[in-house]
């Protein structure tokens, strides 16, 4: 569709964006310490997807080498901070997961998500709507519950995203077009 050439290092302007700004509010929110080391996992796992996506947004990567990075990344926030899904609660028949098949059916579906975003970053728009859609749900399943963390985390998200789909959507004689690129993988996985 595009017959000219489109940056693509958009998810490093999103991540520095979110990391100061994230920066700033958590110290005024009433963290416990669980929340503010899964918040450094994340964040550093956050580092080595970016990093990544940047490499392979200036030098090709193969798809091995992504992948790897990717489940390590993925590995230290469900393995370390215990980040995973654990219950089905009944949805096709099946109930609480054991350790073992919660943490690698967590660490697919992550890596599922930040490679399924990446795959329509290439279309106008698409890519940073879908991640506001699933941020607005998760600050209105955030709030219902009161998990103030994950509600300021998915907060910050759209309001980085929401300016950055001014300079993503198809607009007429656009010279400043950019795309998130890999770098913006950052933004897939908090999702």
């Amino acid at each position: 569709v595009h017959t000219y050439k489109v940056p693509n290092l958009g998810g490093m302007g999103i991540f520095i964006t979110f990391s100061l700004t994230l920066l700033l509010f958590v110290p005024f929110l009433k963290n416990t310490v669980s929340d503010l080391s899964n918040l450094l996992s994340l964040l550093s796992a956050t580092i080595i997807l970016l990093f990544l996506g940047i490499k392979d947004d200036l030098v090709l990567m193969t798809s091995k080498k992504k992948l790897v990075i990717q489940l390590i990344a993925v590995s230290m926030v469900c393995v370390l901070h215990d980040v995973r899904i654990t219950d089905f609660h009944g949805l096709l028949g099946i109930g609480e997961l054991p350790y073992f098949v919660s943490v690698m059916f967590t660490i697919f579906v992550f890596v599922l998500v930040i490679n399924a975003v990446n795959l329509i970053d290439g279309i106008d728009g698409l890519a940073g709507m879908m991640s506001i859609i699933c941020l607005l749900s998760i600050i209105v399943l955030s709030a219902i519950s009161g998990q103030t963390l994950e509600l300021t985390i998915a907060a910050l998200l759209v309001s980085v995203l929401v300016p950055f789909m001014y300079f993503n959507l198809p607009f007429e004689n656009r010279d400043n077009k950019i795309f998130m690129g890999d770098a913006g993988k950052i933004g897939r996985a908090h999702v």
